[in-house]
């Protein structure tokens, strides 16, 4: 199955693969963690932290997402690898689900050790969210990939 563009036949999965590992690679800049403190140590102080300064786990959710997303475009260009460019894009999208999962159990174990010491003032940012997400439209698309036919010219 395939889409048409100015006459030119796209294959699905790489197109999902290429939506999915862009939104991960955004949400990996994103917020992770929203830290509010209303003590008066601190002076009311707030702040946010993107994944990418967060963790290693966010540092390696970003390049594994750009890694699905130049995977999925030479994908979708059509490019001859002697491997599987759906099945490398399974694997870069499940270990980047991996990481961007690892990065929010971290960042929810520093949220309630947080909360337990200034009473409540931290969340988990929409960052990770998006990241767990895309991740895992990277892994759809290759898996439509695997299972679905090319498209014949």
């Amino acid at each position: 199955m395939a889409i048409a563009v100015g006459g030119r036949s796209l294959p699905v999965g790489g197109v999902v693969a290429a939506v999915g590992g862009a939104v991960a690679a955004v949400g990996a800049f994103l917020a992770w963690e929203n830290v509010n403190a209303d003590i008066a140590a601190l002076a009311g102080s707030s702040t946010t932290v993107s994944g990418f300064s967060f963790s290693g786990a966010g540092k390696i959710v970003a390049v594994l997402a750009i890694v699905s997303l130049v995977l999925a475009i030479v994908w979708i260009m059509g490019v001859k690898l002697p491997v599987s460019v759906p099945g490398l894009v399974v694997v870069v999208g499940a270990v980047c689900l991996a990481f961007a999962v690892l990065g929010y159990t971290g960042v929810a174990d520093d949220v309630n050790s947080g909360n337990a010491i200034l009473a409540g003032a931290g969340s988990v940012g929409i960052g990770v969210f998006v990241c767990i997400a895309g991740a895992a439209v990277v892994v759809v698309g290759g898996v439509l990939g695997l299972v679905m036919k090319p498209a014949q010219p």
